[in-house]
């Protein structure tokens, strides 16, 4: 037929087959069916909108233009087959087969919210099918063939088995859907599986196109194998691609788009082959349980992660983005080779196990950027690790690269071995670690408030270093630089072990930077450090540096636990630098500036210092050590500083020392200064020693402290100044050899020897050389000054001096032992003191003034002074003997000489006493010309006293008002004696009294003698007032003329014997026995003869106005007449026989005994003569005008007796 019109509830029912051929078939609403087969033939168009075609054994159709939509349906049971041109199922249209549907068309499938269902198979074919919302669904196979595009938006494609998809381009989105229990199989030109599109599998999906936009929630997913053979795949927005079993992903060098939560992913294999551009930022993520490989142009991981659970490998022919919390993870291993790699800001590479990297370009880790695995390997043109950027390997890690930037808390860090190799590394705030070895290798390094750290072994090769502001490289391993410049300020470079240090002929710059190594530290062709700002350099074991320049100063601090070595042209080490080795310090060079407070010390062992410069160690600078010390020094500049050693201290300065102004030099055991031109300054400063050996040009130690525990020795060229405050001291023997001494005002003391040899010495102003044990001064011929309260003290031993001239006024000289002195000229000691207080005083000079108060005082010993001139005027000389020997005299005005406990012995010209005094306690002997011991007055002469006088002179003795006394013998041997108003004793009662003087003046003085005997050998000998006193027994020696013309008193316990023709006597004589020969006695009123045993007269006549006495007995024979008012009186028997007696009224005649008197003429009375005992007078005429009696009998015998007005009186018989 031409039309079949069914429609509208039309139905065409039959059991048996129907077969319908027609141009049109309108079936709309309306029903064909049959239990067995149907078969429609529409050469133009089948329209079952609304309608049913049902064949239950089977329906075939082939029909030009199929309308099926509103709900139609066209089943088969049994099979249904389509064959025609266009079929249009839309609108809940419906094909429908228990067994196979087959639909092949030339033109379109229009499945738009339709449905083709097949309990079996399902095959179509079309030109372009379209199946929005529509469903094709089959229990058996689906396959589907568009020639042109394949629509399945919102559409299910469904299979209980597999799918097989063909079509120019296949558009599964907006929640399309691609199941199959089986494999799906799609070739197309561009897959659309966006917007929640899905392509699933329980088995394998097989995807050939040109372009899969999987976007936006698109889901490819299935149990079996994923392989995908593409030009492009864009993922963005959620998309997914996975696979339990694995993927194979071949773009053919088109572009991946995996970003914004796109997943790439299986537990199986992943293939990517032939990427171009790969982007998997924001959130994609591509990965896989097994190793895969990643090849691509580009790869944009920015945010996305990349991710193998084994092995992962990245082959980037171009950039490679992980950047902005990228993540790219392969745990079992990550390869990445590309031409350059972003990971920053929070990027991962990451693996459990090694990583590889390779980066033809730069690598920019930084902002936290982050490569971590057991192993890293990293090869680049350039690395950005820096805003906390890390790189890890946990096993090791090894980067090789051109600029590396690690700043800003950038890490490099490894649990293993850290190798680096770069261009400039910038490690500011950076951190490299290798904790079992760290290798870097880079063109300059800048570490400013960077790590680099391992704790095993560290090994860096750089040019330019700087590590300054915190920054840190540290080992607990050996430590190994080598660089051409370092630059540590503030920063800190710590090996636990050993630090070796290769500058390459650079610089050190550790200003406030710690270099510090627990084991050998090594510092190699450096040459210039700069470790000032308390910067550290310091090792537990000894080590060296060399360097042209080093400066330590403002605080910093180079420590050796063991032996310190440092070198260089020019050292510094003030304001409070420290160079210390506890084992021992060596320090070689030019100059060394170790001034405020600068401290260069060995803990436990030697300080050795030579420079060829100078040595500034002032303004508490500090050289100590506990070891020996040798400092060797052009110069040494230690005002207020210190040298201290508790061994031994040895300097040698070639120039100036200078220890002033607090300066302190000290050695437990021996110091010395060696150096025979060194210029040595301690002013206010402070040298003490163990023992000490002191050379130099000169030695200044003015208000300074220069002292030593032990034997002291100085040998200076030139001059030695210890004046003000200073104290040179020893506790030994002190040996000091100078061309010149001045120790005005200073102290130089010795527990031991003191020995001082030099041109001249001046210890005036408070000076003090002391002593314990002997002191010798030779200065040889120069002069000796110890004026002003200088004092030179032996306090123990022995004083020698040699002087050309000594100055001592108001000083001292004292030894306790000898005190010897060799002054070639003038030995001035005006109040001043030369003392032996134990020894002897042994003086030799030109010329000795001991004026004004001097002393010369030997205590204990003899004094011996050989001299010119001896002025001791108003001055003490004692000893216990004295030996002077003063060849142009001694003047002793005021002065006093005493030999405190032997002889005085004197040898000289004039000796002037003139208010002095001088004494001995045995001996005292003068031999010389005048002595000179007057005074202007009573009392104001001198004063002489000894054991024993001998003076022997060859010209005068002047005593006027003066005093000579010996305790024994007083012998006097002078050209004249004038001892007017003067006094001249010898108190001893044996030996004898000798004078031996051409003249001896005595008026007015006294001359006492207990000897026992009196020599008066004189030429003269005036008495006029004086009194001339032997009590001795002895012989009272006295030319008779002399005594009778002497005058004065003369009196003598001895026998006074004298014998005149005539004599007149005014003066008294005292006698022990007197015995007068006399042949014209006169004796005035004021005239006294005395005796004490006997008293002897003979003579012519005598007149006696004066006193005869005798305290024994008294007898007078005389041949002419006796007379006179004077008394003659004894206490023993009193005889008086004379040619006659002539008594006036105020004479006497008494004896204390009995009394006998015979006048051979007339005896006249007319004052008393008395007798204790008897009284026996015979005259021949007897005249009594006076009292005449005595205590016993009376008896006179006179022819003529006249009592005229008289008394004769008896206490017995009178006859």
């Amino acid at each position: 037929a031409d039309t079949l019109d069914n429609s509208q509830s039309g139905l065409i029912a039959a059991n048996g087959g129907i077969a319908i051929e027609a141009r049109q078939v309108d079936n709309r609403a309306g029903e064909i069916s049959s239990t067995s087969k149907v078969a429609v033939n529409a050469r133009e168009q089948l329209d079952n909108r609304g309608g049913k075609v049902i064949g239950d054994s089977g329906l075939r159709l082939t029909v030009q233009r199929l309308l099926n939509q509103a709900k139609g349906v066209l089943a088969g049971r049994d099979g249904l087959s389509l064959d025609g041109g266009e079929l249009f199922n839309g609108d809940g249209g419906r094909l429908d087969s228990q067994n196979s549907l087959s639909v092949s068309l030339g033109g379109v499938l229009d499945n738009q919210g339709g449905a083709l269902v097949s309990e079996g198979s399902l095959t179509a074919r079309a030109a372009r099918l379209d199946n929005r919302g529509g469903t094709f669904s089959s229990a058996g196979a689906l396959a589907l063939t568009s020639q042109a595009a394949l629509d399945n938006q919102g559409g299910r494609l469904l299979s209980d088995a597999g799918v097989t998809l063909k079509g120019a381009s296949l558009d599964n989105s907006r929640s399309g859907v691609i199941s199959a229990k089986g494999a799906v199989d799609i070739r197309t030109g561009v897959l659309d599986n966006s917007r929640n599109g899905g392509i699933g599998s329980n088995a394998g999906i097989t995807l050939v196109a040109a372009r899969l936009d999987n976007g936006q929630q698109g889901r490819v997913s299935a149990k079996g194998l994923l392989d995908a053979n593409l030009k492009g795949l864009d993922q963005r927005g959620g998309g997914v691609l996975v696979s339990e079993t694995g993927v194979t992903l071949d773009l053919n060098g088109g572009t991946l788009v995996n970003r914004d939560g796109g997943l790439i992913a299986t537990p199986g294999a992943l293939l990517l082959r032939q990427l171009g551009a790969v982007d998997n930022g924001a959130g994609g993520e591509i990965s896989s349980d097994r190793a895969f490989t990643l090849a691509a142009a580009s790869l944009d991981n920015r945010g996305g992660r990349l991710i193998g659970a084994d092995s992962l490998t990245l082959r980037i022919a171009q950039a490679l983005d992980n950047s902005l919390a990228g993540v790219i993870s392969g745990a079992a291993g990550l390869d990445i080779a590309a031409a350059r790699l972003d990971n920053s800001a929070k990027g991962t590479l990451a693996s459990r196990a090694g990583i590889d990297l390779r980066v033809d370009g730069a690598l920019d880790n930084h902002a936290e950027g982050t490569v971590s695995g057991a192993r890293l390997t990293l090869a680049s043109a350039s690395l950005d690790n820096s805003g906390k950027g890390l790189l890890s390997g946990n096993a090791g890690l090894s980067v090789a690269t051109g600029a590396l930037d690690n700043a800003e808390g950038g890490q490099l860090i490894s649990q293993g071995v850290l190798d680096v190799s770069s261009a400039d590394l910038d490690n500011r705030g950076g951190a490299l670690s290798g904790k079992q070895s760290l290798r870097l290798s880079a063109a300059n390094l800048d570490n400013r408030g960077g790590l680099l750290t391992s704790d095993g072994e560290l090994e860096l090769t750089a040019g330019r270093v700087d590590s300054a502001d915190g920054g840190e490289i540290s080992a607990r391993g050996d430590l190994r630089l080598t660089v051409e410049r370092l630059v540590q300020r503030q920063g800190r470079l710590i090996g636990e072990r050993g630090v070796s240090l290769d500058l390459r002929g650079g610089d050190l710059d550790n200003q406030g930077g710690l270099i510090s190594a627990r084991g050998p530290l090594s510092i190699e062709r450096l040459n210039v450090l700069d470790n000032r700002q308390g910067g550290e350099i310091s090792s537990q074991q000894g080590f060296e540096l060399l360097a042209r320049r080093i400066d330590n100063g403002q605080q910093g601090r180079i420590i050796s636990a063991g032996k310190l070595r440092l070198d260089a042209d020019a050292l510094g080490n003030a304001g409070a630098g420290l160079l210390s080795g506890w084992q021992g310090l060596t320090v070689t060079g030019g100059s060394l500036d170790n001034s405020a407070g600068g401290t260069l010390s060995s803990k436990d062992g030697e300080l050795a210092i030579s420079l060829g410069g100078a040595l500034d160690n002032h303004g508490q600078g500090a050289l100590v050590s506990k070891g020996a010390q040798q400092i060797d020094a052009a110069s040494l500049d230690n005002a207020q500083g210190i040298v201290s050693g508790e061994s031994d201290v040895t300097l040698s300065i070639a120039g100036k020392l200078d220890n002033g102004q607090g300066g302190l030099v000290s050695a437990q055991r021996a110091l010395s200064f060696e150096r025979d031109d060194t210029l040595l300054n301690n002013a206010g400063g402070r040298i003490n020693g163990g023992s000490l050996l002191l050379k130099g040009a000169s030695l200044d130690n003015s208000d300074g402290q220069l002292i030593s525990q032990g034997r002291l020795d100085a040998i200076l060229g030139g001059a030695l100044v210890n004046t003000g405050a200073a104290r040179l001291a020893s506790g030994g023997d002190l040996l000091l050899r100078s061309a010149s001494v001045d120790n005005r005002g200073g102290k130089l003391v010795s527990q031991g020897l003191l020995e001082i040899s030099a041109g001249s010495l001046d210890n005036s102003a408070s000076g003090t050389l002391a002593s314990q044990a002997d002191m010798s001064l030779r200065l040889v011929g120069g002069a000796l000054r110890n004026q002003q309260d200088g004092l030179i003290f032996s306090q123990a031993g022995a004083l020698e001096v040699q002087a050309g001239s000594l100055d001592n006024r108001q000083g001292t000289l004292q030894a306790q032992g000898d005190n010897r002195l060799r002054i070639g000229g003038a030995l001035d000691n005006q109040g001043g003191r030369l003392d032996s207080r134990a020894g002897n005083l042994d003086l030799q000079s030109g010329s000795l003034d001991n004026g004004a108060g001097g002393v010369l005082n030997s205590a204990k010993g003899w004094l011996k002074l050989v001299t010119g001139l001896f002025d001791n005027s108003a001055g003490v000389t004692q000893a216990q003997s004295l030996e002077i020997r003063a060849g142009q005299g001694v003047r002793n005005q005021q002065g006093h000489l005493s030999a405190l406990g032997g002889d005085n012995r004197i040898v000289t010209a004039d000796f002037d006493n003139q208010g002095g005094g001088l004494y001995a306690s045995g001996l005292l002997s003068l031999d010389g010309q005048r002595f000179l011991n007057q005074g202007a007055a009573a009392g104001q002469g001198g004063k002489v006293g000894a054991g024993r006088i001998d003076f022997s002179l060859a010209g005068a003795l002047a005593n006027r008002f003066g005093q000579l006394e010996s305790e024994s013998e007083l012998h006097l041997r002078a050209a004249a004696i004038d001892n007017s108003g003067g006094s001249l004793r010898a108190l001893g009662r044996s030996g004898s009294t000798r004078l031996v003087a051409g003249d001896l003046n005595n008026a007015y003085g006294v001359l006492e003698s207990a000897n026992q005997d009196l020599d008066l050998q004189l030429g003269s000998l005036a008495n006029a007032g004086g009194r001339i006193l032997h009590t001795g027994n002895g012989t009272f020696g006295l030319d008779s003329g002399q005594v009778i013309r002497a005058g004065g008193e003369l009196t003598t316990n001895g026998l006074l014997d004298i014998r005149a023709s005539e004599w007149t006597n005014s003066s008294v004589l005292q006698a022990g026995r007197l015995n007068l020969d006399i042949g014209t006695f006169r004796q005035t009123a004021e005239g006294k003869l005395l005796a004490v045993q006997s008293f002897t007269g003979r003579g012519g006549d005598w007149s006696n106005d004066g006193l005869l006495a005798s305290d024994g007995s008294l007898r007078l024979d005389l041949s002419g007449g006796y007379r006179g008012n004077g008394r003659a009186t004894s206490l023993g028997d009193f005889a008086l026989n004379a040619a006659s007696l002539d008594l006036g009224n105020a004479a006497s005649l008494a004896g204390g005994a009995n009394v006998t008197l015979g006048a051979g003429n007339l005896l006249v009375n007319r004052g008393r003569i008395t007798a204790a005992g008897d009284l026996v007078a015979s005259a021949a005429s007897l005249n009594n005008y006076g009292t005449l009696g005595g205590g016993g009998n009376l008896r006179l015998n006179a022819p003529a007796l006249l009592n005229e007005r008289g008394l004769l009186f008896s206490g017995a018989d009178m006859t």
